[in-house]
């Protein structure tokens, strides 16, 4: 697998899991007493105004729906980054979650995820930063954790995604690439269709299996 395939993968990876995170907390302040979709997205739309508020981000949901506790639907999604630019928008994004493990667990483990219609533009930095991870240390600064944990391995069974979009750009290595070779520093690659049998982050790694 290319290294270009693995950062999108690993990007694709990292935005589902954002949200499915966002999707619990959701689920245990709302989906356990309000069942109309409508007071749900009501909710939602409070809980993102305040996380913009804390951590001066730029986060909105037009509509959001939660079946059962463990099924969720997202529609609008829309992320900015910290320098104001679109970072992600998805016109539908649903997403399950095993109902034993969180209920008797408490194990977080998403399955049949589905995106469509989605834009992620990606940006690198002359620092070698990019803006998702920017945006992710920043939320996670506003919120206190113990430093001593380490990151857990994190997977998705069965991924499907449709209409998704990637802008790739990198002001390091922007000018630099010879004419007669693939400017990796500009791209933007469509994706009709794709269907994953689970996308994996084990340590540093990202593992896809069809």
């Amino acid at each position: 697998m290319s290294k270009v395939t693995k950062k999108i993968a690993k990007l694709l990876l990292h935005t589902l899991a954002g949200v499915v995170l966002v999707a619990i907390l959701l689920i245990l302040a709302v989906a356990l007493t309000m069942s109309l979709p409508r007071v749900q997205t009501f909710v939602a739309q409070r809980a993102t105004e305040w996380l913009n508020h804390k951590c001066g981000t730029n986060i909105s949901v037009g509509a959001i729906s939660i079946e059962n506790i463990t099924t969720l639907t997202a529609e609008e999604l829309y992320v900015e980054d910290l320098r104001g630019d679109t970072l992600l928008w998805a016109s539908k994004l649903q997403g399950r979650i095993d109902r034993k493990a969180l209920l008797e667990e408490g194990r977080l483990v998403p399955y049949d995820a589905k995106i469509k219609d989605a834009k992620l533009y990606l940006k690198t930095y002359q620092d070698r930063t990019d803006n998702i991870d920017n945006l992710v240390k920043h939320i996670t600064s506003c919120f206190p954790v113990d430093s001593t944990a380490k990151s857990a391995d994190f997977s998705i069974a069965n991924v499907e995604a449709e209409g998704f979009r990637f802008k790739l750009y990198d002001e390091h290595l922007a000018g630099k690439t010879p004419p007669t070779s693939i400017d990796y520093s500009d791209m933007d690659i469509m994706i009709a269709s794709a269907t994953f049998g689970s996308i994996a982050i084990e340590g540093k790694d990202v593992v896809i299996n069809n």
